[in-house]
């Protein structure tokens, strides 16, 4: 009966659901908003009807609904729906509280408080794992939840009061809290209940007791609260757990909303139990919310547990009922594996890992040759049926099997009972416990010596027959031992030979005679081959029909007896002429490749120094030239004739560094600055060099950009001078702005300009190599459009990197970012060239150049300066002069000389006694690629100056090596001698610190970098032990870096043997000097 009016009732709802629907706008969004302000509506009635149906007179009413059914939607429903809920408490409890009597300010703060009770309710309900609240932990959590949220929410509500000049006592406090959480522990659950559509999530169906329940407990509530004479407030408990048991965690809930339906309005009448206290109306009201409170808890409790129980006892019974229906199954299943075992002759077994314990079905036994009556089999029994030379292997696979729990499949033979062997295949799967440990293995074991037998024919006889199926295509031959062919597939006839008569020739007429030591030996080859280790292949030429010959790839396979003796050979052979000729024309074309880089390189060495010469007279005598009187005109061709030869000197740096970088023969170092200091000094470069300088250049540095780095300043100062340099070319009006920031480990510099700017469609091609945005741009402003190419790449390859953003009329922005790392206060510039005590005046400069330009170049730029110049066109020559007694203070040395070059030179200058040995020496050449600098570094050299020569700059460098003033009380020659000697003497010292150091590193010399480790003190000590006078130690400092540096490349042949006598020699150097 029950169930038909159920059934009937949301028959009845869902039609009435249907007409509502009809009746309401189509759309998602519609029907959410008039959903929304039914529920604002409904909200606001029933916060009206608690205020005035249950606060007796005063403020807080005796319980709160409202948040409860606010509550129940929002746990229902995503996070991101729950705005709209809130929005309409909200709005429902600031119109029920201006309608009650609050001021708007009270209105707004107390529903403030119910929407922020909700909202930390349902936050603390989800937070972690989120449980059914139908459940006990949900209950809990729900307790719980509802605690810390309506302390919250009472505290704000009374704060809000008194801060609007309302009296609001502590009991008040209790009463809103009480109010609160009896009406989310009351109603939420229950709402929920309601509001649940699975019949799942209800648990228990209604009936008869539960109704007759629900009636016993409303007239005992009745009875207690509707006389004043005793305080029978005890009754009501049994009476509500009695409904829990019978109605579950629905009967708790029903059954508390029908107690305090009964007990409130009784007690705001002031009757019933509490009437019998001697107290406030307030503290009577606060006694029946927390009788109310704690029967909840204790309903919901029990009704949890009931409905859990019951849930849980319903579905161990359908458990049972599937568990009798798989056992009638799996009874269905073995019948039919029996019979399938008789019919297929596949007989089944099982095993207990940790028992030993072994079932066979009959047809096992069968195999085995024995009967089920007469023998038990066990593990080690079952294994003992296997011969010896098959048993460890069966008995390794089982063990391995329990390990790992994979499954096995495996042939072997097998030995029954009355001694006849069998081969028999046995397949098994491993099943694993709760813990992953294999608890059983099951598998099937079949008897395969028939079929073994039948294969075994077939492939006897199928067997040339299916390799020639396989090999149509290619030549197919078979021989003997002795290489007398038994067998030759048709095709053999592109090699001029007639199949027929090729069988008992040998199979060494089908290689060329060149090619036949070659191809026996890989017959020797083939006979110990391990077909285990792969496939073998070899490869011969054959001689071709017509004339000629062809490549053949050979692909052999040895047939060998039950022994293991090879008894003949099958092979095919493709004809791999064309990938021959293909490798072969790779191997040349690599090599042209390798000898045009070569070519390249040698070019551009070459071209470096034969246009920087005759560069360095044109610019040189243009720049002498401009120290003369001359009027505007002069004046204006001779900068015309400087600003072309200085475009040319940048072309062919730019060009240089081009195809340094694209060799990767560029490399980055990494030294102490002032990034300040370098952004202003490149800023003054460039600006001094404009020819106008109505377009100002701006530097925006940040606070923390304004430090020592550590990094390589020199290829930092060529971006920025190609950037700021760009910007300035064309820019004609506005501005140039140059920023410097810090992220992180990241230097961000950008350079903005107002210029020309370049449109969207050419950004694309900008860093690309000799090419620009527009070719009208190289006909206006010049450059080989390789300076952004450049620019990006040296960022890159100091590990960061340069993009452009640009607006075509609105200028140009270019950024690069690049890693850093903060220098050390103590870190010390290196020093690139030797300072000697001498006055400038009276220093003595010798210039050794083959080109006599470039003398009289130096001698007339260097004649004003009061310098001293003695030039030679012989490096034999100047040598000569320094034995017999020249006193020079600086040594310009050419490089490039015919007799004899500059590093020659300057290795015999290192090597010469006394003061000469340890004069200043510069490189003054037109080889300007890094590994050419450092072959003059490691000659001895001090620094290096490249042409063309710019006689300003040459000035500045000779007067930083020989401008320092001398001290009147002692002679010049005998200071440089005491401080040359106190100096020899400590670097004596530090040479003999090196000795354990390097006696360690010959401990690990087949590392890596202990290699380069040697390699870089060798270099370090090599140039300046020459230059202290000893040569001994210099030389063998020289050879131990030559012997590190072949350890070190990985292209070069390693000698371990070498290194360690170089580096025994050095230390018995440095011991004899010391």
């Amino acid at each position: 009966m029950s169930g038909l009016s159920n059934g009937s009732l949301r028959q009845a709802m869902g039609i009435l659901r249907e007409k509502i629907d009809s009746l309401l706008p189509k759309g998602r969004a519609a029907r959410t908003a008039i959903q929304l302000i039914a529920l604002t509506l409904s909200l606001f009635l029933l916060a009206t009807a608690a205020f005035d149906l249950t606060r007796e007179g005063g403020r807080i009413a005796a319980i709160r609904p409202v948040d409860a059914v606010v509550l129940a939607l929002v746990l229902g429903v995503e996070k991101k729906r729950w705005i709209g809920f809130l929005a309409a408490l909200q709005v429902a409890l600031l119109a029920a509280h201006l309608v009650v009597g609050d001021s708007l300010l009270i209105a707004v703060w107390l529903s403030a408080s119910s929407v922020i009770e909700v909202l930390v309710v349902a936050g603390l309900f989800h937070f972690g794992r989120k449980p059914r609240l139908i459940s006990q932990i949900g209950i809990l959590k729900l307790c719980g939840s509802a605690l810390v949220g309506c302390l919250v929410s009472t505290s704000l509500a009374t704060a809000g009061l008194a801060l609007s000049g309302a009296q609001v006592a502590l009991s008040d406090a209790a009463l809103w809290f009480a109010a609160d959480m009896l009406g989310i522990i009351l109603f939420t659950p229950l709402l929920k209940i309601l509001i649940e559509k699975s019949s799942r999530r209800r648990g228990i169906p209604f009936d008869l007791k539960q109704v007759f329940a629900f009636v016993g407990v409303c007239l005992v509530a009745f009875a207690v609260f509707a006389q004043s004479d005793f305080p029978f407030l005890f009754f009501v408990p049994p009476a509500l757990v009695w409904l829990a048991f019978v109605g579950g965690i629905r009967g708790a809930a029903v059954g508390l909303l029908g107690i305090a339906a009964i007990a409130i309005p009784f007690a705001l009448a002031d009757q019933g139990p509490t009437s019998l206290m001697q107290a406030s109306m307030e503290a009577k009201i606060l006694v029946l919310q927390s009788f109310l409170v704690v029967n909840s808890i204790l309903a919901l409790a029990v009704g949890v547990s009931v409905t859990d129980r019951r849930r849980l006892l319903a579905y161990l019974e359908r458990s049972q009922n599937r568990l009798k229906s798989k056992t009638r199954r799996l009874d269905e299943m073995l019948g039919k594996s029996r019979l399938a075992e008789q019919m297929s002759g596949v007989g089944h077994w099982s095993l207990n890992p940790k028992t030993g314990a072994v079932y066979w079905s009959p047809h096992v036994y069968e195999i085995h040759g024995v009967a089920a009556e007469e023998f038990d089999p066990a593990y080690d029994d079952a294994v003992a049926f296997y011969p010896p030379e098959e048993r460890l292997r069966v008995n390794d696979t089982v063990q391995r099997a329990i390990e790992t729990g994979e499954g096995w499949e495996f042939e072997a033979d097998l030995v029954t009972r009355d001694g006849t062997r069998r081969r028999v295949r046995s397949s098994a799967e491993c099943l694993k416990d709760g813990n992953g440990e294999v608890e059983l293995i099951i598998g099937v074991f079949t008897d395969i010596t028939e079929d073994t037998r039948v294969y075994e024919e077939l492939a006897r006889s199928e067997q040339k027959y299916r390799i020639l199926a396989e090999h149509a295509t290619d030549i197919v031959l078979k021989y003997n031992v002795d290489g007398e062919i038994t067998f030759v597939s048709p095709s053999c006839r592109v090699l001029g030979i007639d199949p027929q008569e090729a069988i008992g020739q040998s199979a060494i007429e089908f290689v060329i005679p060149e090619d036949r030591p070659r191809a026996m030996e890989a017959f020797a080859r083939l006979l110990k081959h391990d077909p285990a280790d792969g496939p073998f292949r070899s490869e011969h030429r054959a001689p071709k029909a017509g004339g000629g010959f062809i490549w053949l790839e050979a692909s052999p396979t040895v047939i060998r007896d039950e022994n293991g003796e090879p008894i003949s050979v099958i092979s095919s052979y493709r004809d791999v002429t064309d990938r021959r000729e293909r490798e072969i024309a790779l191997a040349a074309a690599t090599e042209a490749a390798e000898a045009a880089t070569r070519a390249k390189a040698e070019f551009l060495s070459n071209m470096s120094h034969e246009i920087r010469t005759p560069l360095n007279g044109i610019l040189g005598f243009a720049q002498l030239f401009a120290r003369t009187d001359l009027d505007e005109d002069q004046t204006t061709y001779l900068e015309r004739i400087r600003g072309a030869g200085r475009m040319l000197r940048e072309i062919v740096d730019d060009i240089l560094d081009f195809s340094k970088i694209e060799a990767g023969q560029l490399e980055i170092d990494e030294r102490s600055f002032c990034m300040n200091e370098l952004i202003t000094e490149t800023i003054d470069l460039v600006d001094a060099g404009r020819e106008s300088k109505t377009v100002p250049i701006y530097s925006h540095i940040a606070p923390e950009a304004d430090m020592r780095i550590l990094a390589d300043d020199t290829r930092i100062r060529q971006i920025l001078t190609n950037l700021i340099g760009n910007a300035a070319k064309f820019t004609a009006r506005g501005r140039i702005d140059v920023s410097v920031d810090v992220e992180a480990s990241w230097l961000n510099i950008s350079v903005s300009d107002t210029g020309i700017g370049i449109s969207e469609d050419k950004l694309a091609s900008v860093f690309d190599g000799f090419r620009q945005a527009d070719t009208t741009i190289t006909r206006r402003f010049g450059g080989t459009g390789l300076g952004l190419t450049i620019s990006r790449s040296l960022a890159r390859l100091m590990g960061g990197d340069l993009w452009l953003d640009s607006k075509e009329g609105k200028g140009t922005t270019v950024t690069f970012k690049l890693p850093y790392r903060r220098a050390p206060d103590a870190t010390v510039e290196p020093h690139t060239s030797i300072k000697v005590s001498r006055d400038g005046q009276d220093c003595t400069i010798m210039v050794v150049d083959d080109v006599k330009t470039n003398l009289s170049l130096i001698e007339l730029g260097l004649k004003d300066t009061g310098f001293k110049i003695l030039t030679f066109t012989s490096a034999r020559e100047a040598i000569e002069a320094l034995e017999a007694g020249e006193k020079v203070d600086l040594i310009l040395m050419d490089v490039q000389m015919p007799d004899l070059d500059g590093l020659s030179a300057t290795k015999q200058i290192r090597a010469m006694d006394g003061p000469m040995a340890r004069i200043p020496i510069m490189a003054l050449t037109a080889n300007a690629m890094p590994s050419q600098i450092a072959e003059c570094r490691a000659a001895g050299m001090d620094d290096h100056f490249s042409k063309p020569i710019d006689l300003d700059k040459l000035e500045e460098k000779i007067l930083e090596i020989c401008g320092a003033e001398t001290d009147a009380s002692q002679s010049p020659s005998d200071e440089a001698d005491e401080e040359m000697r106190a100096l020899r003497d400590t670097y004596l010292d530090y040479l003999g610190t090196l000795g354990p150091e390097l006696s360690q590193m010959a401990e690990t010399l087949d590392e890596d970098d202990t290699a380069k480790a040697i390699r870089t003190l060798a270099h370090s000590v090599a140039g300046t032990a020459g230059s202290f006078g000893f040569t001994d130690i210099s030389d063998k400092a020289f050879e131990l870096e030559e012997a590190a540096l072949n350890n070190a490349d990985p292209e070069c042949e390693s000698d371990r043997s070498l290194l360690e006598a170089r580096l025994r020699a050095f230390l018995e150097a440095i011991r004899g000097a010391a």
